[in-house]
């Protein structure tokens, strides 16, 4: 389990999807004991609003590992229309 956001390698990130990841570029977004990791593994199919998909989701005692679709190309508002 990565314990800081330099440690999510490639490697590692092939294990945790279960295919060949060649590259990667990360980015912390959040510092918290894992309630987002929660929410996106047992909430979010459920919810009622879109959420971008969880690739993995991971937790070793305080450390987890959150990856997430990027949603960075899409129109927030669109979602709604």
């Amino acid at each position: 389990m990565p314990s800081n956001i330099d440690a999510v390698t490639a490697e590692w990130l092939s294990d945790g999807l279960g295919a060949r990841v060649r590259g990667l570029r990360s980015e912390r977004i959040a510092q918290d004991s894992g309630r987002e990791l929660t929410f996106y593994r047992d909430v979010a199919g459920r919810a009622p609003l879109p959420t971008p998909s969880a690739y993995t989701a991971r937790i070793a005692g305080a450390d987890f590992v959150l990856v997430l679709e990027d949603l960075a190309g899409i129109d927030a508002l669109e979602v709604f229309a």
